[in-house]
């Protein structure tokens, strides 16, 4: 029964990843009255990733205390999730070495238990580390082999995932043609099993492609029919995304109220939830917008936002710096301490078989002298 109930949590923290309170508060609650080690661990990588994109401190502080008790009673597959919500909050801190790092680890430790869904996952989570440094190639190779898992396990949201980083991928090498085809098919199975999560994204990156080939109206087509999605998903994050492509794309078009109205849309939702990436980009397209129109005063304001904006990042990459070391340190210290563990373990094997061999070479050596003495009083 428990089993279900978890698949259930898996389901539903997966549909609605964007709709993060009420699930974070149902997880903890099902975590504190929990007695199983084996589901808290699941708990634990479900939570981790409800967490991740906006708390990295937290995920990464649940993931650890996941991976320890993984480790602890011996739950591999529990072990291999965890390592991929560890690698996951270094991706997003941008420490892609070390998140390569641990999805190595991740891919090893599958590979020896012959977790096929764990391998899976370590080369989709290892192509998309490679795609974001811009090593496409080499980041298609990794995916394949993970689409071609996804494949014969049947996993229909791996496969969707997989596609879409091909698209993405062939997006950065400029080949469209491709890029089109993956994204595609990536919605369309999306589309077929209600992987709304997915869906508002995977039309997004069509739309964006069109955009980049200058078919103007089939991207608007697809930038509006993703809304709805990231809507639903509340992937405020990603509804900023759509909005400034609309934008440039009316800007493209001469439709100036149409580009004013979605950059500020997107400038307003960068602003709300503190995205500093976005509101940089939002920020910086609106000073060139007004520049071009001559526009000083407007064009020095949002110059002002965006330098501001520039600032915040920085200030952030020092931040995620020192948080990334200090989680190098706390990943370091399970590291010794699980190796630790398992001296002591071998340790206590080894006294117990020589324990064994002692007991049997007495046990022997009495069973022969009473053999003698049966002999020497017969």
């Amino acid at each position: 029964m428990k089993i279900i109930i978890l698949l259930l949590l898996v389901s539903l923290s997966l549909s609605y990843s964007h709709a993060q309170p009420n699930v974070r508060d149902s997880l903890n609650q099902l975590l504190q009255k929990e007695k199983s080690d084996t589901s808290r661990v699941l708990l634990l990588v479900l939570l981790s990733g409800q967490y991740s994109l906006s708390k990295p401190d937290s995920a990464m502080l649940l993931a650890l205390k996941g991976l320890e008790l993984s480790r602890r009673i011996g739950f591999t597959k529990g072990e291999v999730e965890i390592l991929d919500k560890i690698g996951s909050v270094y991706a997003l801190l941008g420490n892609y070495p070390k998140a390569m790092e641990v999805f190595l680890q991740e891919l090893k430790i599958s590979e020896k238990t012959n977790y096929v869904s764990g391998v899976q996952l370590s080369f989709t989570s290892m192509g998309l580390i490679l795609r974001l440094q811009g090593e496409y190639r080499q980041a298609i190779e990794y995916v394949l082999k993970a689409k071609k898992l996804s494949e014969q396990t049947n996993n229909k949201e791996g496969l969707a995932i997989n596609l879409a980083q091909l698209g993405r991928c062939y997006f950065g090498l400029k080949q469209y043609d491709s890029a089109i085809v993956y994204a595609r098919q990536a919605y369309e199975i999306a589309n077929k099993f209600n992987y709304h999560h997915r869906t508002g994204n995977f039309l997004t990156l069509i739309g964006a492609i069109y955009s980049e080939t200058g078919e103007k109206k089939l991207a608007l087509e697809y930038y509006r029919r993703s809304i709805p999605y990231k809507k639903l998903t509340q992937n405020d994050l990603g509804l900023s995304e759509t909005f400034l492509g609309m934008a440039k794309l009316f800007e493209n078009e001469g439709q100036m109220d149409s580009t004013l109205f979605y950059a500020n849309q997107a400038l307003k939702i960068a602003k709300e939830k503190k995205f500093a990436n976005r509101y940089l980009e939002a920020s910086s397209f609106l000073s060139s917008f007004y520049k071009n129109r001559r526009n000083v005063d407007s064009a020095f304001f949002y110059l002002e936002a965006s330098k501001a904006a520039n600032d915040s990042l920085f200030s952030q990459e020092k931040t995620k710096q020192l948080q990334s070391i200090a989680f190098d340190e706390q990943l370091r210290q399970k590291d010794l301490e699980a190796e630790r563990t398992r001296y002591q373990n071998q340790i206590r094997l080894y006294v117990l078989l020589f324990a064994v061999i002692v007991f049997l070479v007495i046990a022997i050596f009495l069973f022969k002298n009473n053999k003698q003495k049966q002999k020497a009083n017969s």
